[in-house]
């Protein structure tokens, strides 16, 4: 480093001396014109050398204090296999956040998952799909009344042998993102470019027909419970069926009675958008408004 300083100081002490023996006098200037350029000349020079000698300078101080420091690299995202009994299919925080009673949220994925000919629909933001309380079937955890006790404010809906829930799992379907507990026990699912609707149609164990809706974007879940069809000898409503309802996360209401709810369509309401609900052999049953689903008016 010595050498170069001793470099550096020559060439300016050479510069110096250039220019000092090129510039002219002020009366030189006006006298003889002609050396103008003579004199930017060395003096154009000497910026050039100065240039390339602290350019070295430069450089070489960077190659004695070493290379620059690389930009730290991101931690590798650990990765957990969810499919592994030993992990819980939600940790407390997420059931907390979902509703999800305790004892389901300990549950392995591939538990959690139990069920056939349930439906799964694919989308951009992962797999939705249906499951029953069908994990429960071995080392049944009921109580006394076939259900569990409640687990908190958020969790104190019936959670019994009908249970269902719907979930939204990664596009791998190694975790699950939401969990939605339902009021009733669904069957089937649609999708449309704003939401997810699930939904239970009638039957001899459970007479009334269920609507859901999830917003795609916001996650936030309506839900309608349809009265027991008229005359339906089996069916009875509860007074207290709305109190039920509204311990769900969500939002629930009763609805009219209703023939059946196999499956939901959007289409035209006179005017504006309607879901239809359908029965079983196709017959409208309903016309909801696709948000709400509150009873659209004609």
């Amino acid at each position: 480093m010595s050498d170069l300083d001793d470099r550096l100081r020559n060439a300016l002490h050479d510069l110096n001396d250039r220019v000092g023996a090129s510039v002219p006098t002020h009366q030189e200037q006006w006298t003889r014109p002609s050396r103008t350029l003579p004199f930017l000349v060395p003096l154009m020079a000497g910026v050039a050398v100065l240039g390339i000698l602290l350019g070295a300078l430069i450089f070489l101080g960077q190659d004695q204090g070493g290379e620059a420091p690389a930009a730290p690299s991101a931690l590798p995202t650990p990765v957990v296999d969810h499919l592994d009994e030993s992990i819980p299919s939600q940790s407390a925080a997420e059931a907390e956040r979902d509703g999800v009673y305790p004892q389901l949220a300990e549950l392995p994925l591939a538990e959690r998952l139990i069920g056939e000919d349930l439906p799964e629909v694919t989308t951009p933001e992962g797999v939705w799909t249906i499951r029953h309380a069908d994990a429960f079937d071995e080392g049944d955890p009921f109580g006394a009344d076939g259900c569990l006790a409640p687990a908190g404010p958020a969790r104190s809906y019936p959670f019994c042998g009908e249970y269902s829930e719907v979930l939204l799992l990664s596009p791998d379907r190694s975790r699950i993102l939401r969990a939605f507990p339902m009021a009733d026990r669904m069957y089937w699912l649609t999708v449309t470019p704003d939401a997810v609707y699930c939904g239970h149609d009638g039957d001899g164990g459970l007479p009334r027909s269920s609507v859901c809706r999830i917003d795609r974007e916001t996650l936030d879940v309506v839900g309608v419970q349809f009265r027991c069809p008229e005359g339906l000898a089996d069916c009875s409503d509860d007074p207290g069926e709305a109190t039920r309802l509204g311990k769900y996360p969500g939002k629930w209401s009763l609805g009219d009675p209703v023939a059946g709810a196999a499956s939901v369509e959007l289409g035209d309401g006179g005017g504006y958008l309607a879901l239809f609900v359908r029965d079983a052999e196709g017959k409208n049953t309903a016309a909801l408004y696709p948000d709400t689903l509150e009873p659209a008016l004609f």
